[in-house]
């Protein structure tokens, strides 16, 4: 994951994932991201990207309360 900012500067953090599926960079407000982890209280979140124009579907794995949300993110143009 990495994050750009002109006014902050530069920052890249490395995250384990499992992933399938063909390369995809997308680029997204963070602002959005943290409020639906926030929101989230597993420690594991799966992630549909089908490719950097469609909407991204964020969703909790294995609930506590059984119950599952799904979010919708949507990408920004890079």
């Amino acid at each position: 994951i990495s994050a750009q900012d002109p006014e902050k500067g530069e920052c890249e953090e490395s995250v384990a994932v499992c992933y399938s599926g063909a390369a995809v960079k997308a680029g997204y407000n963070y602002r959005y991201l943290v409020d639906v982890l926030n929101v989230i209280d597993g420690n594991e979140v799966s992630v549909e990207i089908i490719d950097t124009l469609s909407p991204t579907i964020v969703n909790e794995i294995d609930s506590e309360e059984g119950e599952s949300c799904l979010f919708i993110v949507m990408p920004m143009r890079l």
